[in-house]
């Protein structure tokens, strides 16, 4: 049985589709890239945004035109659920959690007989392997669906974390990212996320990059802050932290447990403690009732922090979502307009982080055509044609000139 699995979304998701893939092998089954040649498509989805949603239906619609057997798993909302009904698509709600019933379905076998795997020993066609070590959100900030699709924070237990990045470091994977829903409610046990990085560093020596996905600045604790503050750690010096919005009123709307003050004094104290230290971040541009002011506070904020890089999502309503029901939502021409000024805005100060690293030499995991990322997560293309062919490896560059999106060595 062909089948294609098309991912959308996040790095869990990602990951989660790893899993089921491996799954998929060991249960008898061949994996294709192109749909065209599937027999059986399985769509992991995404709804975080009503864009998102979009995508998945629009591919949805398209396959379906195939006369495919096509499955639906991952984040699913009571909008998409109800469409898959009509569409007569059989879904899961979660293909990890529902993995023998999703496998049972899709191979036609019963589900005693469906052999399941809880550790991945690859991440096919990528250079960086993803370790999902928690899922679930608690959070809920007042415009975010994910609580409500991916349930409360579950924590993975740290054997099955230690065997399952043991089983990748064998296949000779020079990067390990950390991902979950929430990272950093990760707690197992009695231990929290710093302390399952310190586990992780002092078990595998011959890791060289550790990374760290998206995490919210409330918990970031400063066992994690020290740990990235060693130079020879595998821990890279890059941190994704999310701040959505640069107005202490918005913040508050959005429910967000921080204020700007609090956010500025964290980067400024990881940037006094961690070399080279690179952070990007996510910002929802035109929530309900921001203003040109809250706005304008956003951008001073981006000055100010030093983003290298800019995630820019226009405000999105979603039903089941406390924001759904706030007044004084913006015209779209609005949240269009401030989505081109802040994307603007963002890649001169993206500019001006990179143009720092001219004449400087970075270390670079490559990736194919001939680029990677340093060690702080920067793009680098490299110009040099006998390096470009080491995919997988990391190699050391100059960097010669850089624009709003890549350094050049």
């Amino acid at each position: 049985m062909k089948v294609c699995i098309k991912t959308f979304g996040c790095k869990v998701n990602k990951y989660n589709s790893e899993l089921l893939r491996e799954n998929l092998l060991i249960n008898g089954s061949t994996i294709v890239e192109a749909s065209d040649k599937a027999d059986i498509i399985i769509f992991n989805s995404c709804v975080v945004t009503e864009k998102a949603e979009n995508d998945v239906l629009k591919e949805l619609r398209r396959s379906k035109k195939s006369s495919k057997n096509i499955f639906v798993t991952g984040c699913i909302s009571s909008s998409l659920r109800e469409k898959l009904k009509a569409m007569e698509i059989d879904f899961f709600e979660s293909a990890i959690q529902e993995s023998r019933g999703i496998i049972s379905k899709v191979l036609s076998v019963d589900r005693e007989k469906v052999t399941i795997k809880n550790t991945l020993k690859d991440f096919s066609g990528r250079t960086r392997a993803f370790v999902k070590v928690q899922s679930g959100c608690n959070q809920f900030c007042s415009y975010c669906i994910v609580p409500y699709v991916r349930g409360t924070p579950k924590s993975r237990n740290k054997d099955e974390i230690m065997n399952e990045i043991k089983e990748i470091l064998n296949n000779n994977y020079k990067e390990i990212v950390l991902t979950g829903t929430q990272i950093g409610l990760y707690n197992y046990g009695s231990e929290k996320l710093s302390d399952l990085v310190e586990d992780i560093i002092e078990s595998f020596p011959n890791l060289k990059r550790l990374r760290i996905s998206s995490i919210d600045p409330t918990l970031i604790d400063s066992k994690l802050i020290n740990l990235m503050s060693i130079k020879e750690s595998p821990l890279c010096n890059h941190l994704h932290i999310s701040l959505q919005s640069g107005s202490n009123r918005i913040l508050k709307l959005m429910n967000r447990k921080y204020n700007i003050e609090y956010f500025l004094d964290l980067i400024e104290k990881l940037r006094e403690s961690i070399l080279d230290l690179n952070i990007t971040t996510d910002i929802i541009v035109g929530f309900p009732s921001e203003s040109n002011s809250d706005f304008i506070d956003t951008l001073k904020v981006v000055e100010r922090a030093k983003f290298s890089k800019v995630h820019i999502f226009p405000y999105s309503d979603r039903t089941e979502t406390a924001s759904f029901n706030m007044g004084d939502k913006l015209a779209e021409t609005t949240k269009k307009q401030r989505v081109k000024e802040l994307l603007e805005f963002s890649n001169k100060v993206s500019y001006n982080v990179r143009s720092s690293y001219i004449g400087k030499q970075v270390s670079v995991l490559l990736e194919t055509k001939g680029t990677g990322f340093s060690r702080n997560y920067l793009r680098v293309i490299l110009n040099n044609e006998n390096e470009t062919n080491n995919t997988g490896n990391i190699v050391y560059t100059n960097i010669k000139y850089v624009d709003e999106k890549f350094l050049y060595g």
